[in-house]
């Protein structure tokens, strides 16, 4: 379905939240201040009643507007990316999922601190050249006192290279001088990077590649973590930054954004080249130069 179509029902849905909001606060606000009043004459259970009506308003706002706009930003999303794929990468096999997937699971493998829950949106997973890749927004959170914690809140995004044997190894840009406190990292000190591994001369024949693109994306995020293992590969970015809500599309606003497709279009021409610099066996000068050219590809086939 074309922007355009989508937009149209953005407007409908729009007009039914303004009168859906007037409905439920005639219904809900004389009943609060009944509650209000009877507990105030001692009636408890009024309270509890003015509790109920406004769970049930949330309810029926969630049900009438808040859940049929989720689903109707999934499908602007879902073009947004067929229209970039069509033209920056017609040979990727891909799926996107507007909502949870596997994260989960993923994130149980990285060594995050404990956590309990997790909220995952906009999965993007597919195969370019023979790898397997999934990216994901994703949050963790826990429970300590009563209190929602974050672990982690960014980007995952985990490749499968057949073929790759990877030294086990870590790459982290946390400054925080943590890293070293109890020598496990190395620091390279050209690029300013934290790394651990098995194996040196495999690291800088495999995993050097990596440099460059996290050169180009650690000024959007407070840290960017890489854990590689024989053919499987996870770079984990803490960031606010949103992967495919930047700027955040509400129901007020237009989904006729040319920034917001912009956005989207340049950071997911930089995480699938990524993708394709590890499966081509590219060097970290040719990744350098490439980035530049893809850059200006992509600015003039979008022009």
């Amino acid at each position: 379905m074309k922007v355009e179509q989508l937009e149209e029902q953005r407007l409908q849905l729009q007009k039914k939240k303004d009168k859906v909001s007037i409905c439920l606060a005639i219904v809900t606000l004389p009943i609060v201040i009944a509650g209000l009043w009877g507990m105030s004459k001692g009636h408890d259970f009024s309270l509890f009643l003015a509790g109920l009506a406004v769970a049930g308003a949330f309810w029926v706002y969630y049900k009438q507007v808040t859940k049929p706009f989720k689903k109707l930003l999934g499908e602007v999303k879902a073009g947004f990316i067929q229209d970039f794929m069509d033209k920056m990468h017609p040979d990727v096999i891909y799926d996107y999922q507007f909502e949870e997937k596997r994260g989960y699971e993923l994130a149980k493998r990285i060594d995050f601190d404990y956590f309990g829950d997790s909220n995952e949106e906009d999965v993007l997973e597919g195969d370019l050249n023979g790898t397997k890749f999934y990216i994901s927004e994703l949050e963790l959170t826990k429970r300590s006192n009563k209190k929602t914690i974050t672990v982690f809140k960014g980007l995952i995004v985990n490749m499968i290279i057949p073929k790759k044997n990877f030294p086990e190894s870590k790459i982290d840009t946390d400054r925080s001088g943590f890293l070293n406190f109890f020598n496990r990292y190395e620091l390279d000190e050209e690029s300013d990077i934290h790394y651990s591994t098995s194996d040196g001369d495999q690291f800088d024949e495999q995993l050097r590649v990596l440099l460059p693109f996290i050169k180009s994306i650690r000024g959007q995020s407070e840290r960017v973590r890489v854990y590689a293992d024989q053919e499987e590969l996870t770079v984990v970015l803490d960031t606010d930054m949103k992967f495919m809500d930047n700027p955040k599309i509400g129901i007020n606003n237009t989904f006729d954004n040319p920034v917001y497709a912009d956005n989207l279009s340049r950071d997911l021409n930089t995480m699938l080249y990524m993708v394709e610099a590890l499966s081509k066996d590219l060097s970290e000068s040719e990744v350098e130069e490439r980035l530049k050219l893809k850059a200006l590809e992509y600015a003039n086939r979008k022009a």
